[in-house]
């Protein structure tokens, strides 16, 4: 798996952004969730809207 900016808390571990935990996921997909990346998606606001295909 690829490398993440990860800090940790009183809890364990987090993402340091959402968008860190966005792009692991979206790096990882394949790894994680058995998916096929297509293509990455955004809203007008930037915003990452992903899209995916179960092989």
């Amino acid at each position: 798996m690829n490398f993440v900016n990860l800090r940790k808390t009183g809890f364990g571990w987090e993402f340091e952004t959402e968008a860190d935990l966005e792009d692991f996921v979206w790096a990882n997909l394949q790894q994680l969730l058995g998916l096929t990346p297509l293509k990455k998606g955004y809203k007008e606001s930037n915003t990452h809207v992903p899209s995916f295909d179960k092989e």
